[in-house]
């Protein structure tokens, strides 16, 4: 969990500092004012590679899932945010019996 978050804040530290110098500007106007969005596919196009290397361990996916679902959840990324929803969705339909879950999740994403 904490490589995830760690990573996580360290991406964006580096790719905000490629796109201005972070002294002269506050975070909040760079982040609302800049289209990030290729700098979030290229973070989720990374956090999925790495996810290949444990995809035979479904519990260590689930926290994964959940640790970066509430990553983007903390930068109002919906569509990762929504993305990990699905993924989290399918993998506990396809491990476990949890009905309620597996129809919470997929709501949430409505």
């Amino acid at each position: 969990m904490l490589y995830e978050a760690e990573t996580f804040v360290h991406y964006l530290k580096d790719a905000l500092a490629d796109l201005v110098d972070l002294r002269k500007e506050k975070f909040e106007r760079i982040y609302l004012e800049t289209d990030l969005t290729a700098l979030f596919e290229r973070l989720l196009a990374w956090f999925e590679e790495r996810s290949q290397s444990v995809s035979n361990s479904t519990e260590s996916l689930r926290l994964i899932y959940y640790v970066r679902r509430a990553l983007f959840k903390l930068v109002d990324r919906e569509p990762e945010y929504a993305f990990y929803l699905m993924k989290l969705a399918r993998l506990f339909r396809k491990s476990s019996s949890d009905v309620l879950e597996v129809n919470k999740l997929y709501k949430e994403c409505e």
